[in-house]
């Protein structure tokens, strides 16, 4: 059993924040205010599957009453993550119930952007939350998050290889022009379990990984729908198979995820459901079908 840990470490790390911010978030029950002086970002345009570092600078007045975790989430046009980092102040070993009034904390973050991430800009979302409770301290405007200057992820060097996607499953389904290597389908938000239990009116998250097995010669389309034990679709929506990131712009080779969000209505039947997928050629002709593994919905 061998487990491989990837570390990213800045030739040279910042010691005053590039972006000076003065931002206060507030716990709204115990009063517990921390301010985020500024970041550095010592990468802004990086390839997919490379590791984006931050640098956050925080100092509170008094030492908080608990312990808060930071989140860093790199986010894309329908806030679909493709890099995140969840951890307590300096890898775990500067938690917040500790810190001296006045204390500047200097706090290093390595975010992986997933490999099958497309080119184009990202958005940046920062913020705490309680360790326990899960609440988020407030940023002024009452909003739960810090936003960031974008990233910039640019075309790999190469295409990602399939043993580095995390794919939950395999489907090796071929349509001309577009392969579909394999999927995931959770419920949103539970990727960290995905065999967490499906019940009406929840949203099931769908990650579909392609890979062009030539130049495509045009804008593919993709319909996606979750398949009742009647038979009927209890949720369906036609998109881009990557969104904002057409298929006339890949390449022979190119290996891109595609996130989507279907949801169940609530009076979904329970019972088995599948996932379809129809990959729509360029002149409007669907191709064969993918059926996925079973999902069970209860009640």
């Amino acid at each position: 059993n061998v487990r491989l840990a990837v570390y990213a470490i800045p030739e040279q790390a910042p010691v005053t924040p590039e972006h000076r911010l003065d931002l206060c978030l507030l716990h709204p029950e115990n009063g517990d205010a921390i301010t985020l002086l500024g970041y550095s970002l010592l990468n802004d345009r990086l390839a997919a599957g490379d590791i984006a570092q931050f640098t956050l600078f925080w100092q509170a007045d008094r030492t908080p009453a608990r312990r808060y975790k930071v989140f860093v989430h790199v986010l894309d046009e329908g806030n679909h993550i493709v890099g995140q980092r969840d951890a307590e102040p300096g890898g775990g070993v500067r938690l917040t119930d500790g810190w001296a009034p006045g204390e500047v904390i200097v706090d290093n973050y390595g975010l992986p952007v997933h490999p099958a991430t497309p080119p184009g800009q990202y958005r940046v979302e920062l913020g705490m939350y309680d360790a326990e409770t899960g609440q988020r301290l407030l940023a002024p405007g009452d909003e739960g998050q810090v936003w960031l200057e974008p990233l910039t992820v640019e075309r790999p060097s190469s295409p990602a290889p399939v043993a580095a996607l995390g794919m939950h499953h395999v489907a090796g389904a071929e349509f001309g022009e577009l392969a579909l290597l394999g999927y995931d389908a959770f419920k949103l938000g539970f990727d960290h379990l995905p065999g967490a239990p499906l019940r009406p009116g929840d949203v099931v998250h769908v990650n579909l990984y392609w890979r062009a097995q030539a130049d495509p010669g045009g804008d593919w389309q993709v319909a996606l729908a979750l398949v009742g034990p009647d038979g009927r679709d209890s949720a369906r929506i036609v998109a881009e198979p990557v969104a904002a990131y057409p298929t006339s712009r890949w390449q022979a080779g190119d290996v891109w995820r595609g996130q989507f969000n279907l949801a169940l209505p609530g009076n979904a039947p329970s019972g088995r459901h599948w996932l379809r997928v129809e990959p729509i050629a360029p002149a409007g002709v669907t191709t064969e079908l993918f059926v996925s593994e079973p999902l069970d919905v209860g009640q």
